[in-house]
């Protein structure tokens, strides 16, 4: 099993280097891995013996021929020679994701401004790693001296809190909250709590780049929305929910109809409060 694993890890990152076209022989294969061992280990006739030709056969027919979960782990071409016994070659792994998905995913994260620089940057390199040096080359102004600092104003962690959500979702119980909201305090715009909330969190959805959580007051039979980064000391209860007044399905489905209904995708009365803002950055 770890023959066929140093075999796999080796295709892999081929498929990442050449974004999932290159192929390999099983001699290129052992060629990689023996070249790898001697630059690491003293005795450089060592890796013939560790890597010999059987035990490449042995652990690449494995990968092609067993069936795991979802079915063969590593692909190739079979040809026939002249007496008519198979003979394969090309040996090569499905590359996930290509290199232009991937890129929209980095910019994805890095022009969105629901996660802070930090977050944003560790997130862009560990997509990063699902490639290679190519994407690595393309995708390098991944920095916060490209994009200045950014995230969510309150500085609340979204995505800490849509795991909270999604994980009261998943098992079926009740979620309970601070809301908070942005209110003058002296000459200064702060973040104050408003109150607490237990409701029945139905779905979390991303509109004009912020996330919302779409939830119900069970005793009350509405629906409300929250905004994530306006969310504090989440906390997912004990108590199972029964039954829901309202599928989800019923209201989710129609996303679009809801958005055009709730356009700022808040609700309750609205409230009138002073801004007070710096001229120079409004005329910005």
């Amino acid at each position: 099993m770890i023959m066929e694993l140093a075999v796999l890890d080796v295709l892999q990152r081929s498929a990442n280097e050449s974004n999932g076209t290159a192929r390999l022989s099983k001699r290129q294969i052992r060629q990689i891995l023996m070249d790898e061992y001697r630059e690491i280990h003293p005795d450089a006739d060592e890796a013939e013996e560790v890597f010999s030709e059987s035990k490449i056969r042995t652990a690449v027919d494995r990968l092609v021929t067993h069936n795991y979960a979802g079915g063969p782990l590593v692909e190739c071409t079979t040809t026939y020679r002249g007496d008519g016994s198979e003979y394969r070659t090309g040996f090569h792994v499905k590359k996930e994701f290509t290199d232009a998905e991937l890129l929209f995913l980095i910019d994805s994260v890095m022009y969105s401004g629901a996660v802070g620089s930090a977050l944003a940057e560790d997130l862009t390199r560990r997509i990063k790693r699902m490639s290679g040096k190519r994407l690595d080359t393309i995708a390098s102004y991944t920095s916060e001296q490209f994009f200045g600092e950014r995230g969510s104003v309150s500085r609340i962690n979204v995505l800490k809190n849509m795991d909270t959500v999604i994980d009261a979702i998943y098992a079926n119980r009740y979620l309970t909250f601070t809301m908070n909201k942005y209110n003058m305090v002296g000459e200064q715009i702060t973040l104050l709590p408003t109150r607490k909330h237990r409701v029945i969190p139905l779905q979390v959805f991303l509109n004009n780049g912020q996330y919302y959580m779409l939830a119900e007051y069970r005793l009350k039979g509405e629906v409300r929305t929250f905004r994530l980064d306006l969310m504090t000391d989440l906390n997912v209860t004990r108590q199972k929910i029964d039954t829901h007044h309202r599928e989800v399905d019923n209201i989710a489905r129609y996303r679009a109809e809801y958005i055009a209904q709730h356009p700022n995708v808040m609700g309750g009365k609205p409230e009138r409060f002073t801004l007070r803002v710096n001229r120079d950055a409004l005329t910005i």
